[in-house]
């Protein structure tokens, strides 16, 4: 009854479009493109290997429409992606036909590109026009960077970007590229920018803007495009593919939103070239200011005035160039893709596994006391994404612990909205749609103080977690410094990760996730490879009765205040499970944690712990009222799991995860979206002593 009014309710909801901000996975596309459908086209390949995370470059198309003359137009913008797919990275050229973003284009459409005479040079400020009238042109570097972020491809391959112009101070001419690398976190590879701007003001408007600017190669020079040196020094250098990939991946886990320039120099073979080319930009320059040509009229002037004195030598270095920008941005990307990845993650810096379920949840929370039988009950309803497993591995991420998170997902709209939701900040490359099965829903009635009194579930995509799926990522766990699991897998599958993981000397964490499925590992041996374990007292009875073979001698409910030998007898009943678990954690609601290991300085030979409620200091945070309770132990677990990866004490650890609840339970979310890892700033400096019990 109260189930069926609930779903009732919630469809209403949804209807009305009155749920609650938290519910905005469900609202968003179900690409990852923020961007209705109709306006944008991701070529499949682009769109298959965004999602698997394999190495895209982003190309812009001005290029094409305005940058070079036909034929040379349209036969290098072929080479150029020729170039970037002969390193096993997918070309992404960007631009605008009749009104359609387009990701990724054909021939067909590169050709038309190059030979249209009526398309529009689009930059930011010109998509809305171009697409409400339906017009077609060539993108620009703003214009192009901002598509690309809203696409997930982190970097960009241009000839060179727009900067400051000479005079700016009078004619506030200063290009909208410059602006774009401030807010946009893309990061794109050039050749500098012409001598034909003002280049120190150019530097130092990308200061004002934040954005890095990094030389490639063993010099710190900024390059000007047609030259390799500019006389001017960029922020930094990096001296190859992987010292920028370094870069970039830094500027990404510490979320900084502008972008990165990579300042690449024309290669040796050119810059002979460039430098005659360099000499007639400036006899070009001299040319304008005598015959008083200023504003717009200036560049074209100039690269016009360029090609005769060259005697188009400028296009030949200027194909010559931005080949050579294709070829370092590609083995970026491939570099990019390795360290964001599991699959190319260097040896000192492994990624932790989560292998668990992904559930959309329904939160009701009653405003009164809850009646059954008899009219609908005034709630506050939420719609987020759940699931153990996810819980766990959403909060490392925000930790930055960068897990890789194996899970499923059904092939419907919830999987596909939820798979979204979670790439925001999470690497879903893992996660497995599987046909004609429907996405976990789980349905939670909660009253007045936030604690569970109903819960449905339907979680039957978890069967599909099979043996023959873990083994596809038998690598991935072996060089996994912790694997964490949750009781949602079937008891076959847990049984193998955990033989898996003792054969590969893997530290094992096992989340039981229910009283009913808590013992899946217990009946065999399979258990005695599990490292860490956190059951809450429910949990933790079912686990001992299962590996004793009798029901513990305790018998107490965990929402009553325990006295001393209530805990003792904890410590006497945890005694089997200790000799081959590192460290038991046992979740007491009201009473707080207790946690339990190995300690041969002990008459008993273990070490208890208990961290009740009234001990955890009163940070600032804790004045706020309980919200919900269903994500504090998936919290728990994983900032416990973050101290051990930062090899923190157990104590240490066991505070943070405290912490992490305390947190969860003043949130909407199952997963508070403020935590990180300032939470545990002064962790060891709090005056917070547990309780030993003897």
């Amino acid at each position: 009854m109260i189930f069926s009014r609930l779903c009732l309710l919630t469809a209403q909801r949804l209807k009305a479009a009155s749920v609650k901000p938290h519910l905005g996975f469900l609202s968003r596309c179900a690409t990852s493109v923020p961007v209705q459908s109709d306006l944008i086209r991701i070529h499949p390949d682009v769109s298959d290997a965004v999602k698997r995370k394999l190495p895209v470059v982003a190309l812009e198309s001005t290029i094409i429409t305005h940058g070079m003359p036909y034929p040379e137009n349209y036969r290098t913008a072929i080479e150029v992606e020729d170039i970037v797919r002969q390193k096993d990275v997918v070309p992404a050229t960007i631009a605008v036909i009749n009104g359609i973003i387009h990701v990724g284009l054909s021939d067909d459409d590169l050709l038309s590109l190059a030979t249209s005479e009526s398309t529009r040079k689009i930059s930011r400020r010109g998509l809305s026009s171009c697409v409400a009238f339906g017009h077609t042109g060539g993108t620009t570097v703003s214009a192009t960077m901002l598509i690309a972020h809203w696409c997930k491809i982190p970097i960009f391959v241009t000839g060179g970007i727009g900067g400051v112009h000479r005079g700016a101070e009078e004619t506030m001419d200063v290009s909208s590229d410059l602006t774009e690398l401030g807010r946009t976190p893309v990061t794109v590879v050039s050749a500098g920018v012409k001598s034909i701007l003002d280049i120190p003001k150019t530097l130092e408007y990308l200061e004002t803007q934040g954005v890095t600017v990094a030389s490639f190669g063993d010099t710190d020079d900024f390059p000007a495009f047609f030259t390799p040196k500019s006389g001017h020094k960029s922020q930094t250098s990096v001296v190859t593919a992987l010292e920028a990939a370094k870069l970039i991946r830094a500027s990404q886990r510490l979320n900084i939103d502008g972008g990165c320039l990579i300042a690449v120099p024309i290669p040796e073979m050119h810059a002979a070239s460039g430098y005659e080319i360099d000499k007639a930009i400036q006899k070009s320059l001299a040319e304008a200011e005598s015959l008083s040509i200023t504003g717009a009229d200036v560049t074209p002037y100039i690269l016009k005035r360029v090609n005769e004195l060259t005697v188009g030598q400028s296009l030949k270095s200027n194909v010559a160039l931005i080949k050579n920008n294709a070829a370092v941005g590609a083995d970026i990307a491939v570099e990019l893709s390795k360290i964001s990845t599991n699959s190319g993650q260097s040896a000192g810096s492994p990624r932790p596994v989560v292998i668990g379920a992904t559930n959309i949840d329904i939160v009701s929370k009653a405003s009164s006391d809850i009646l059954y039988d008899g009219p609908s009950n005034p709630a506050d309803i939420s719609c987020t994404l759940g699931g153990v497993g996810r819980n766990i591995a959403e909060s490392l991420s925000r930790l930055g612990n960068d897990p890789a998170f194996v899970t499923l997902l059904g092939s419907d709209k919830l999987g596909d909205m939820a798979e979204n939701e979670m790439s925001q900040y999470l690497d879903t490359s893992f996660a497995k749609k599987i046909a004609g099965h429907a996405s976990g829903m789980y349905v939670a009635v909660m009253d007045k103080t936030g604690s569970l009194k109903l819960g449905s579930e339907n979680l039957s995509i978890n069967n599909r977690f099979s043996t023959e799926m873990i083994r596809e990522h038998e690598d991935l766990i072996g060089r996994a410094p912790l694997v964490c699991i949750d009781a949602n897998l079937p008891k076959e599958t847990i049984c193998y990760i955990c033989d898996l993981c003792k054969s590969c000397e893997t530290k094992l964490f096992y989340e039981p996730t229910g009283s009913l499925k808590a013992d899946r590992p217990f009946y065999g041996n399979a258990w005695k490879a599990i490292d860490y374990l956190s059951p809450n007292l429910e949990e933790f009875q079912v686990i001992v009765a299962t590996v004793t073979g009798k029901s513990p001698r305790f018998n107490f409910d965990e929402n009553k205040l325990l006295d001393g030998d209530d805990l003792r007898s904890m410590l006497m009943a945890c005694n089997p499970l200790l000799e081959h678990v590192e460290c038991l954690i046992v979740t007491l609601a009201k009473n707080g944690v207790m946690t339990f290991n190995r300690d041969r300085n002990r008459p008993q030979g273990i070490m208890g712990l208990h961290y009740p409620i009234s001990s955890i200091p009163r940070l600032e945070f804790m004045g706020l009222p309980i919200k919900n309770v269903s994500g504090s132990g998936d919290s728990l677990a994983a900032a416990f799991i973050h101290g051990l990866l930062n090899h923190e004490s157990i104590e240490t650890s066991v505070k943070m995860g405290v912490l992490a609840a305390q947190l969860s339970l003043r949130a909407e979310h199952a997963v508070p979206p403020n935590l990180d890892v300032r939470l545990f700033r002064d962790v060891e400096n709090l005056d917070w002593t547990p309780t030993s019990v003897f």
